[in-house]
């Protein structure tokens, strides 16, 4: 339909992160299931994904027509799209070791379509996959959707006046803004997400020229920006601030992200929790309890030695603003209080700059007299048993944007200690447990009442499960809604189908 609203969607960044690594953080998270959602709301015909080609230099785009758009719920397989080698089979490459074995690598590719079909995902640990990503490898080998039959082209050759250019990904890169500015001048509508303006509203808690390399992204962004979306009403009233000292106008739409699992992953089964193993008299009615201990064997010791006992989690990039150093002290606090039987506090997260305080105190205290342990760059399966199987979350943040986290906590039926400020109320509701985060005390005091008050927390988890939490499918529906006129024509049906997030 020559009618139809089309929607561009920058992803550029997410792309380049994908370059080095094969995880997402919470930005590119934001990306790819939106990008992937969206395929299920609007003709994936009408969909397009645009892109920096280091080759050439240029933008190119394709449709999500022509791009399985569940490529985007993992990063392997994006990394396996856009970067490996096509010439081979895509299944070839992850048994690469055994490239000079045909008949073994043939015998493992049966293995694999088997233990795939079983859900068997522990076979698959050590190649960086799911069996639904091998499952998926297999099907697109099978339909020959991607590269093979589509050539991207210049993404300005295939715009048009009217079309809608959205950026949800970081895009600070200068190298992109001519493209969007040109996108803008043809007549195409472009709407850039602002996730937080941390680094200008507490610059002291980012490094370097951080500060200042936002600050000058953000008023090159008004050359190129038709309208804004924010990830919460907090960040909307911060941008509304900025933009009123800059003189410049813009319209801004609220964009709430979800409170939701991970992207399109198999639920694992959950390992008993230590407190639960008290209600368990006889032997064999702890081990009817115990789960595939193959599913274990892939955790590190330190994750393991984590699932061993009582503890509450912290997840997210260990930095200032995330304010770890007063949540170990409030764990000091309680234990110096004589709280001995506190659960321990298990920090997973990748270390950033500026943490130096955190390290000390740790050093000094033998990281709080044992209780506290640190993760580093826990995988997406260790995270995720790490979620089931905490007593709670904890984040006392001084600043979010928005606060993934907290919304994943509640997607495992955990509450969590959150900041009474930013944006996070905006993810907790109702459903969990607020404290000052410049005060140790108010955090001690929260945590305290979660540990101690079994009630309270039962409460709070049974709002959870009354609560019909923000799945990506939703957040996607109000993209759609913001950027696509109600009095526009009607789209025909999405041929891929629609995907409520599990909550």
């Amino acid at each position: 339909m020559t009618d139809e609203i089309r929607l561009f969607f920058d992803v550029s960044s997410l792309l380049n992160h994908i370059r080095h690594a094969r995880h997402y953080t919470g930005i590119q998270r934001v990306v790819a299931m939106l990008v992937s959602e969206m395929s299920g709301l609007h003709s994936p015909a009408s969909v397009f994904i645009t892109y920096y080609d280091r080759i050439d230099r240029k933008h190119k785009c394709l449709s999500l027509e022509d791009l399985d758009p569940e490529v985007f719920k993992s990063p392997t397989l994006l990394h396996s799209y856009f970067f490996e080698d096509q010439k081979s089979d895509t299944s070839s490459a992850f048994l690469e070791r055994y490239q000079e074995k045909p008949l073994k690598q043939a015998f493992y590719k049966m293995q694999f379509d088997i233990f795939a079909k079983l859900g068997k995902n522990r076979k698959f640990k050590r190649f960086g996959i799911t069996a639904d990503d091998w499952l998926r490898i297999r099907e697109k080998e099978k339909t020959s959707l991607t590269k093979s039959t589509t050539k991207p082209r210049p993404a300005l050759d295939v715009m048009r006046p009217d079309d809608k250019l959205i950026l949800l990904d970081s895009t600070w890169n200068e190298r992109y803004f001519l493209f969007f500015i040109d996108a803008r001048k043809m007549g195409c509508h472009v709407y850039t997400l602002v996730h937080d303006l941390i680094p200008i509203v507490i610059p002291e808690t980012t490094p370097g020229f951080v500060p200042l390399d936002f600050k000058r992204w953000l008023i090159s962004s008004l050359e190129f920006t038709d309208s804004y979306l924010t990830v919460s009403h907090a960040t909307r009233k911060d941008l509304e601030i900025f933009l009123n000292q800059v003189e410049a106008h813009r319209e801004i739409e609220v964009l709430s992200l979800a409170q939701a699992r991970f992207a399109d992953q198999p639920g694992l089964e959950a390992l008993p929790s230590p407190d639960a193993s008290t209600e368990l008299h006889e032997p064999h009615d702890r081990l009817k309890k115990l789960p595939d201990v193959g599913a274990i064997i892939h955790l590190s010791d330190a994750t393991r030695e984590a699932l061993g006992s009582q503890f509450v989690l912290c997840v997210g990039t260990i930095e200032p603003r995330k304010n770890i150093w007063r949540l170990a002290l409030a764990w000091k606090y309680l234990v110096d209080q004589g709280h001995v039987d506190l659960p321990r506090l298990v920090i997973a997260g990748k270390e950033s700059v500026m943490v130096q305080s955190l390290k000390d105190l740790l050093k000094a205290t033998g990281n709080i007299y044992g209780y506290v342990s640190v993760l580093d760059s826990p995988s997406e399966d260790a995270l995720r048993r790490l979620y089931e199987n905490c007593l709670f979350l904890a984040m006392p943040s001084l600043f979010e944007g928005w606060g993934l986290p907290v919304g994943e906590a509640l997607s495992f039926g955990k509450t969590a200690v959150v900041s009474n400020s930013s944006s996070l109320p905006e993810v907790g509701g109702n459903m969990v447990e607020y404290c000052d985060p410049e005060s140790v005390e108010s955090i001690a005091a929260a945590v305290l009442r979660l540990v101690g008050d079994t009630e309270h927390r039962t409460a709070l988890e049974a709002r959870i499960h009354e609560t019909e939490l923000r799945s990506w499918y939703i957040v996607a529906k109000d993209l759609r809604d913001i950027v696509v006129p109600a009095n526009s024509v009607e789209l025909e049906p999405a041929t891929y189908p629609m995907r409520q997030t599990a909550t």
